[in-house]
Formats: C-alpha cells, sequence, structure tokens
C-alpha cells in the first residue's frame, strides 16, 4: 500500500487506499469497524483487480455514540484468505489486518 487516507465526515466514513505491486489476483479490500468491547459493527469489503486505487464508503448512521477503531484486511478475493501487505511510506508490513484509525460518534 503506497498511501492512505481516512475521513470521517458526519455519519459517513471514508477510506482511500493507493496500492502498488499487487498481484495478477484479485485482491479483496476490507474496511471493518470496531467498537470499544472490540465487536465487529460496520464493514464493508471491495474487490479490487489491478486499480491502483480504492474507495470504500461507510454509513455509520446506525452506530451508536461510542469510540470505534477501523481495521483494513487484505485477502485473496477467490480464496477469502487474509494476505500480507506492506505499507511502502513506512516499510511496516501487517501479517493479516492493519488498525487505520479511531472515531468517536457522539
Amino acid at each position: 500500500m503506497a498511501n492512505l487516507l481516512v475521513v470521517a465526515a458526519g455519519d459517513q466514513v471514508h477510506v482511500d487506499t493507493w496500492w502498488t505491486r499487487l498481484p495478477d489476483d484479485a485482491h479483496g479490500v476490507s474496511v471493518q469497524v470496531f467498537d470499544a468491547a472490540g465487536l465487529k459493527v460496520a464493514g464493508g469489503d471491495l474487490v479490487i483487480h489491478h486499480e491502483s486505487l480504492a474507495r470504500h464508503r461507510l454509513d455509520l448512521s446506525a452506530l451508536k455514540p461510542g469510540d470505534y477503531v477501523l481495521r483494513l484486511i487484505l485477502y485473496d478475493a477467490e480464496t477469502g484468505k487474509s494476505v500480507s501487505g506492506l505499507i511502502v511510506e513506512s516499510g511496516s508490513r501487517f501479517q493479516r489486518e492493519l488498525e487505520i484509525g479511531a472515531i468517536a460518534i457522539e
């Protein structure tokens, strides 16, 4: 992943990821929202083929007030198996998921 942008706007979260060096196979990118107890409360998946830009838009209007954590998971779209990734800017690797932000809903 070359870059990541997470923007909370009202009851929406926008997550844009820019990918480089994607494998030939289609991959899925899942953005998941977890509550303070660690339970998944929202999420969305997007299959990417050779597109370098993947855009997620999540509607969080149904969530109760509280603090939430956003995680990104990269996986093989055909098998569903998690795939490791590399964040180019920092050189950091992630094995299954990557925490990409926290939001508070009032």
